[in-house]
């Protein structure tokens, strides 16, 4: 009887870990899939995760017109990314609005979107630049970059236009006495701001 009572306690102790085990494996497989969830290309994340956008906010009661938004595929480079919508059109940004551009394709609110940029060498899709061009985001799968912003060139309705980026001033005071400034924060967002 002890035998019996022995064999089933050790019995019953090896179910519960087995079922411990198995448990700990699914845990462990999900925790491996949630790691290499991350392995997928990651639009507009550069190095340690930054963000790269461009923030475009209007803080003042007039209109600004965005003739162009700069960009490049590289910090040294001369190669330029140029929005191909100005000046036909341009960029309108309404007083008291924000408009990000999360990558040369995707903007927010999307009707920001810009479908078509020139390149040095030539003019292209909005998707083909973001994956040809930009910086290539370290350990990631090939072809998730982020895109490099260099300036804009803005103006106040009805004024003259100012380049205003990496290597132009980071500020200047427009006709009506708005300041609008670039700056480059510490996640790699590139921000210019009309106040």
């Amino acid at each position: 009887m002890l035998i019996a009572f022995s064999s089933a306690f050790i019995s019953c102790s090896n179910d519960s870990e087995m079922t411990n085990n198995d448990t700990n494996a699914k845990s462990s497989a999900a925790d491996l899939n949630k790691q290499s969830g991350g392995t997928a290309p990651v639009v507009n994340s550069g190095p340690g995760g930054t963000s790269h956008k461009l923030i475009l906010t209007n803080n003042t009661s007039t209109a600004l017109l965005i003739q162009y938004l700069y960009a490049s595929d590289g910090p040294s480079s001369g190669f330029i990314i140029v929005n191909k919508v100005a000046p036909a059109v341009g960029i309108t940004l309404p007083p008291m609005s924000t408009v990000s551009y999360t990558d040369v394709v995707n903007a927010v609110p999307a009707s920001y979107n810009i479908a078509n940029w020139a390149t040095s060498a030539g003019n292209y899709s909005a998707q083909y630049v973001l994956s040809t061009y930009g910086i290539q985001i370290p350990n990631a799968v090939l072809g998730a970059k982020y895109t490099y912003w260099t300036g804009v060139d803005i103006t106040q309705l009805s004024g003259g236009g100012h380049i205003i980026g990496r290597t132009n001033p980071s500020s200047f005071t427009a006709y009506t006495g708005a300041t609008i400034s670039w700056t480059v924060q510490t996640n790699g967002d590139c921000v210019v701001t009309a106040n």
